[in-house]
């Protein structure tokens, strides 16, 4: 849409300056000096909009990684836990020892429990660290295997 308006602008210089123009070769200089000026603004355009959206505040859109963590993890114990992808956050089952819990996603690479006794905190691709939310504050580290 915005080369359309481009090349209407291009078009109402070039019949300005061609009836200003002289007869011997002024029609053609006005035209390339047209064209020079709206390639020279529509990349000053660009320029201007691809650095205040992508680099504003030292904030590149790559963002941090985040984690798939299906799979099993593991803990120093011996013990196991699996966890599952959900529409918005994992159900981590353990294996063996009762019923699982559905935790929800509140921040990058951070996991939460709906009754908020407990928070995953996934630091690398292979390791997370599992925090209780009360007076306890247990920590437990989880490996994956």
């Amino acid at each position: 849409m915005k080369s359309i308006k481009y090349i209407a602008a291009t078009t109402l210089v070039l019949v300005s300056f061609s009836a200003h123009a002289d007869r011997d070769g002024g029609v053609f200089q006005a035209f390339f000096n047209a064209m020079a000026e709206a390639a020279a603004q529509q990349q000053g355009h660009y320029e201007e909009r691809h650095h205040s959206d992508s680099y504003q505040d030292g904030y590149y859109p790559q963002g941090p990684a985040i984690y798939d963590i299906s799979g099993s993890w593991g803990m120093r114990g011996g013990k196991v836990n699996r966890f599952q992808k959900t529409y918005d956050g994992y159900y981590v089952i353990p294996v063996g020892r009762g019923k699982g819990v559905h935790y929800i996603e509140v921040g990058e690479n951070l996991y939460q429990d709906a009754r908020s006794s407990g928070t995953y905190e996934v630091v690398d691709r292979n390791y997370m660290i599992w925090r209780s939310n009360d007076r306890r504050n247990r920590v437990i580290e989880l490996y994956r295997q």
